[in-house]
């Protein structure tokens, strides 16, 4: 009984821990209410060496719409290419993922107190993240 009861909690604890990609982060986060996407014109796609890009932003949004986008990012496994701050107090966190042709994707979050968060999702060589101007 005492193993059942166990197995029971390890496997609930398993299912409460949800692991997302960058792209699953990025369909969540462009299903929040109150969210104004955009696509990154493809002038800036090509000088900044991306494929292509999408921003969405949270700006003047409610604490629990910015807590809703920080839960979501919260969740992403893939690989942690920036953790900073940047610009005065924004937080900067930046994640990376290689696809199976050779392309990065990449979703950086720019999160500016008493503003809001924007959200950078894209597609581009082993340099995207460095090529997304965050600041």
């Amino acid at each position: 009984m005492k193993k059942i009861l166990m197995m029971m909690i390890v496997a609930l604890a398993t299912v409460s821990v949800k692991a997302i990609t960058v792209d699953e982060a990025y369909n969540k986060i462009a299903a929040i209410d109150g969210v104004a996407i955009s696509d990154v014109p493809e002038y800036d796609c090509t000088k900044e060496g991306m494929d292509w890009g999408k921003v969405a932003m949270f700006i003047g949004a409610s604490q629990s719409t910015l807590d809703e986008v920080e839960k979501v990012l919260a969740e992403i496994t893939d690989e942690v290419v920036v953790d900073q701050t940047a610009q005065g107090n924004n937080k900067v966190v930046g994640f990376a993922a290689k696809q199976e042709d050779g392309r990065t994707r990449a979703l950086i979050s720019v999160n500016m107190p008493n503003a809001g968060i924007v959200v950078v999702y894209a597609q581009g060589g082993d340099d995207v993240v460095s090529g997304m101007n965050i600041n």
